[in-house]
């Protein structure tokens, strides 16, 4: 199964994304630099070294933020895989004052005190479930074009822009992506459409997901059929715990495209909206992997699915 997490330049960039309740006020924990370059050379470094807790602290608070919720996904899929794992993260979400609702995605913010080191603490966790430095997509090579505007600063990594911002008389690295536009797409209210795979996909149908949630079709099939031929989408187990506002994805509160024969992508990229009827919810949902595979659109679940 091929997994593709929409980190983009790095891991975290998707600002304003969260999975707590709202911020305590308290200092940002930052270590600044004299430039640009010495602040990306920490940063980069850091990455390097799997020194976790010194690479956020060479972020933005802004940046911090939306690292630590952003390595909530990932975590929120292995840990729903490995019980033993998922209680070490519990302990480590308990440590920093949070909830395993975190793991759900979807309010505003993390209200975490020492975010590079919450940040650490998760790294760390999700390396020893096997995962891969290289996975986080921490920007390596040389840094170029740099370009310095008050306390703003734009530069280049291999053609890829890479930001920094001046804090109190020091830089620090401000992570930016594509991803951080979502508040600019509109929620459609039309049938669900898009592309996967690059075909041409409208909603047709909707039914239980195998392992709970919901399964989305694009043709009414008959129920002696287990599968679909087509490209499908499926909402997780977390989706049917569903209240009414917006919403980004995150957590276990994800999306997975299917492609026949075997090409799945869990995407993270994405928000909604949700609404109660009598007899229904409805979801507006927006979520991309890129051009040829996107959704836009409505779907209606009926609550009879939710009783089953």
């Amino acid at each position: 199964m091929r997994i593709i997490y929409t980190f983009s330049v790095v891991v975290a960039c998707l600002m304003q994304i969260g999975c707590g309740s709202s911020s305590k006020t308290q200092a940002p924990i930052v270590t600044k630099h004299e430039s640009p370059q010495a602040s990306y050379d920490a940063f980069s470094k850091a990455g390097q070294d799997g020194d976790w807790k010194s690479l956020a602290a060479a972020l933005t608070p802004e940046s911090q933020e939306a690292m630590a919720a952003m390595l909530l996904l990932p975590a929120g899929m292995a840990a729903a895989f490995n019980e033993s794992a998922g209680e070490e993260l519990e302990q480590i979400l308990e440590r920093h004052e949070l909830s395993g609702d975190a793991l759900e995605g979807g309010a505003s913010n993390l209200p975490v005190k020492d975010k590079p080191a919450f940040i650490a603490d998760v790294a760390e966790w999700l390396m020893r479930q096997g995962g891969d430095s290289s996975d986080l997509g921490i920007p390596l090579g040389d840094l170029a074009d740099v370009e310095i505007e008050g306390d703003s600063a734009t530069a280049s990594i291999d053609g890829e822009p890479i930001s920094f911002r001046r804090m109190d008389g020091g830089w620090l690295v401000q992570l930016e992506t594509p991803a951080s536009k979502l508040d600019d797409v509109p929620l459609s209210a039309d049938p669900l459409q898009g592309r996967i795979g690059g075909e041409l996909w409208t909603l047709k149908s909707i039914e239980k997901g195998p392992f709970g949630g919901f399964k989305l079709l694009a043709d009414e099939r008959d129920e002696s059929s287990r599968f679909s031929s087509g490209p499908h989408i499926l909402l997780g187990e977390a989706w049917e715990a569903l209240k009414p506002g917006p919403g980004r994805l995150g957590g276990r509160r994800t999306i997975t495209f299917f492609v026949p024969p075997g090409s799945n992508t869990i995407c993270m990229n994405g928000k909604y909206e949700v609404t109660e009827s009598n007899d229904s919810w409805v979801l507006l949902l927006y979520a991309s992997e890129g051009d040829d595979t996107f959704v836009n659109g409505k779907v209606v679940i009926p609550k009879t699915l939710l009783a089953e």
